[in-house]
Formats: structure tokens, sequence, C-alpha cells
């Protein structure tokens, strides 16, 4: 509270100045109530993030992944999605992209290769893809139970099949 002297006459008869006194006590203990009520109310958000699974190795041969088991997806420019089953990017086939077709792609595909030894499927993107292309992509390889993905770089041999397949055809 606030207190004010009462004492407005000075010895000499000139009026003295009031001086107010302020307690901030009542002030500080409401702030920090505030503080506590906050504290206790809060919710800490959890991180939420992405696991990703690289592959494994063959037992047999540990430098590399047989061919068999690998499907490559490419996120191109203009919504565009490249595929290859295997390590040859000559088969490369070209879709638009939509969620629904992309993981019928890869539920097919896993059927394709079998349960013995679990497909292998490597995300790339072209300089064109937008970030949001390869989001989808993780999120519909996730969605498709895929076992073991990974994100990896483009070739000079995919570049150029993408290359043939976006070249306009001559009528």
């Amino acid at each position: 509270m606030a207190q004010m002297e009462t004492n407005a006459r000075s010895s000499r008869g000139k009026r003295q100045r009031l001086s107010a006194f302020v307690d901030l006590t009542p002030m500080v203990d409401l702030a920090f109530l505030l503080i506590a009520f906050f504290m206790l109310t809060t919710s800490m958000q959890d991180v939420k993030n992405m696991e990703l699974r690289m592959p494994q190795a063959d037992p047999e041969n540990p430098e590399l992944i047989s061919k068999e088991r690998m499907f490559t997806l490419i996120a191109g420019g203009n919504d565009m999605l490249f595929y290859y089953p295997g390590d040859d990017p000559s088969g490369m086939e070209k879709m638009s992209y939509s969620a629904t077709a992309c993981r019928e792609l890869l539920r097919s595909e896993m059927k394709r290769i079998g349960t013995i030894k679990p497909m292998v499927c490597l995300i790339k993107c072209t300089p064109e893809a937008n970030y949001q292309n390869l989001i989808f992509l993780f999120d519909d390889v996730k969605l498709a139970e895929v076992p073991t993905y990974a994100l990896q770089d483009m070739t000079g041999d995919e570049l150029m099949a993408i290359d043939i397949l976006n070249a306009p055809t001559k009528k």
C-alpha cells in the first residue's frame, strides 16, 4: 500500500512537498505467483522427428546390397516421380506424383521382391525438385511400411536417363 506523510507544514510556515512511499511487496508476490502458475500449467512440447533407418549390407557380401532388393525413387521437378528397380537406371519410368500411386507402387515392389530379404528404397532428388516433394516421398515410404530406406545423391547415369525421359517426343 502507498503511504503518505501527513505533516504538511514545516516550522517556518511554508508548505512542504508531500513524499509518497509505495510498498511493492504485494506486486512482487503476485508476479511470483503468476510465474509459478504458468510454469506448472504449461506443458512442454515433445520434439517430433522422423526415424531414419539406413540400409544394412548383405551378410554374404558386406560391401554391397543386392540389386534385387533395391528400388530407387527420384523426386523431380513439376511434381514428377521417377523410379526404377535394381541398380540400372536405363529401365527408369516416370509418373505424375500422387500419394496413393506412390504408396501402391512401393507396396507392389515389396511384394515383387518378397519378404525374405526386405526391400531397400533409395530416395534421391533432382536439382529441380523442391523440399516438399522430398518430404512427401519420405512420408509415403514410411506409410507404405518400407523396412529400409536412405537418402542418396544423384548419379550421372540417372540424370542422363531423366533427360531422355523428359525429352520431347518427335512425331
